[in-house]
């Protein structure tokens, strides 16, 4: 894995259940945002390991916490506490958020995550996407993704998609195994 992310851009991470998302996002991304301050927003996380609201979560931000969790897949939660990440990163202290389960959240995009998509590198913000269906995440918000992962996909629509921007290779997805994926 020698690929390098754009830690002020957007990379989308796009895989069915267990094809290894999360370890490709932990294993590719955390090593290249290391001394950042880090956001995760992941809706299936334990409650008791994180906040479960987007005020709790801004309050322990604007603090100065260095590594965060929004227990809440909750778009009236998520997009708050996505748009006070953004709005709190600058070149001194920069902030990566990881959008775990993004589907839950990020189905339609809002004036805030354009505004976040659009002028994130200005702010030194940067973002990952993970989700099992890019179908269900609003195409403006990935057509901003500088770098992408197609892990496992098997549903039509999926496949569907990724051939829209890897072209034939995304016939191949459907027989990936854990772990396996095409960069675009």
């Amino acid at each position: 894995m020698s690929e390098t992310i754009n830690t002020t851009g957007v990379t989308c991470i796009w895989g069915g259940r267990n094809s290894g998302k999360t370890t490709l996002a932990k294993r590719l991304i955390m090593p290249q945002v290391k001394g950042q301050r880090i956001v995760v927003i992941d809706p299936l996380a334990n409650p008791d390991e994180g906040h479960a609201t987007a005020q709790s979560f801004a309050q322990s931000l604007y603090a100065g916490e260095r590594l965060l969790t929004l227990c809440n897949g909750n778009a009236s939660e998520a997009i708050p506490a996505i748009y006070a990440a953004w709005a709190h990163s600058s070149k001194d202290n920069p902030i990566y958020i990881i959008c775990d389960e993004a589907p839950a959240y990020m189905k339609t995009d809002t004036p805030h995550l354009n505004r976040i998509m659009f002028q994130g590198r200005h702010r030194a913000f940067g973002m990952a996407i993970l989700g099992q269906k890019p179908t269900a995440v609003s195409a403006n918000i990935r057509s901003q993704a500088e770098l992408t992962f197609w892990m496992r996909l098997t549903d039509f629509n999926d496949v569907d998609t990724a051939s829209k921007m890897i072209g034939p290779r995304a016939k191949e997805l459907a027989g990936f195994s854990a772990g396996q994926y095409i960069s675009h």
